[in-house]
């Protein structure tokens, strides 16, 4: 007979997996509630890329644990908003990535700038916002 782990259970299991990987990143691992009681949700700040914790993620779903799938959230902080910056920075010498509270800015990067940094983008120009998603995807941020 099979035996399952727990939601509850595996989403502790991958919290660990987490910590031990990265140490120096903060991960919230929580079960889900109501109709989506079997998923895991992880959410943290900047640190590895989304794909590199999905990987580790997807082990505790499915098969052996009673886990549907985990949801993996990965925010943009401080750290991440100034490797962004950086990146615009030697592209698109002039172009303000941050506005003086250090959000990013809604200057505007051409699109020749666009695809230097291997953003996607319509045939107009783009917001350094809209593109940082894009460059901030690939960011690996776990040595910063």
């Amino acid at each position: 007979m099979t035996q399952y782990v727990p939601t509850t259970e595996a989403a502790r299991a991958l919290k660990a997996a987490l910590r031990a990987e990265y140490p120096d990143v903060t991960f919230s691992v929580r079960k889900d509630r109501g109709t989506a009681c079997s998923w895991i949700r992880v959410e943290y700040f900047d640190g590895p890329t989304d794909r590199a914790v999905q990987r580790i993620a997807d082990m505790f779903a499915g098969r052996d644990y009673l886990v549907d799938g985990v949801l993996v959230s990965r925010h943009v902080g401080p750290d991440g908003r100034a490797a962004v910056a950086a990146r615009v920075a030697a592209v698109a010498p002039g172009v303000t990535a941050l506005d003086p509270d250090g959000a990013l800015s809604t200057a505007t990067l051409t699109p020749e700038q666009a695809t230097e940094l291997g953003v996607r983008c319509a045939n107009g120009p783009i917001t350094v916002r809209d593109a940082a998603w894009q460059v901030f995807a690939r960011l690996d941020l776990t040595a910063v």
